[in-house]
């Protein structure tokens, strides 16, 4: 499951339901710190889960991704209204998902890769992160930045969308 194996490799571990039924018994089986909820979810609609993990004290607190088929701007105002909530829409993009897992665990990436042709502007980012403790790398174009990568393994890579756009690096897709 590349999902789980994903998850893994930034120190997560991920328990996996099934069924409406499973899904209750390992919420309350386990000591957890983040939900996943997916639309299809045999045994019952998403909603009725929602309401038990909600109406669960030891639950209640917890953030929840919501796992979507649909990318409509009504879910995400839906959403916004319950507190510590968010959704991906399927398919899923592991990155997308192992970023925001890490956001919603306050795991914010630790080292941080800056692409951008203006120094001025590396120099502020980086100067911006380090002082909030994070490891950060700097490179002007999209080869400097493929050999730091190699030595560095960033989590996190921001790179200049006229680059990203004229150079099209392979570490994007």
């Amino acid at each position: 499951n590349k999902v789980k194996w994903s998850l893994a490799q930034e120190g997560l571990e991920l328990i996996e339901a099934t069924n409406y039924e499973e899904a209750l018994n390992k919420i309350n089986e386990h000591d957890l710190d983040l939900i996943y909820l997916t639309a299809d979810l045999p045994g019952a609609d998403s909603l009725e889960l929602y309401n038990s993990i909600i109406s669960n004290p030891k639950t209640k607190n917890l953030s929840l991704i919501f796992l979507t088929n649909i990318d409509d701007i009504s879910i995400e105002q839906s959403l916004s209204l319950i507190n510590s909530c968010d959704y991906i829409v399927k398919p899923l993009d592991i990155r997308e998902l192992v970023l925001r897992t890490r956001k919603y665990l306050g795991l914010a990436p630790t080292k941080i890769l800056v692409i951008d042709q203006n120094q001025d502007i590396q120099d502020f980012i980086k100067k911006t992160l380090n002082a909030e403790g994070l490891a950060v790398k700097t490179a002007a174009n999209s080869r400097a930045g493929h050999e730091i990568i190699k030595e560095f393994e960033p989590q996190l890579i921001l790179i200049d969308a006229a680059i990203a756009h004229k150079e099209q690096p392979d570490f994007i897709d």
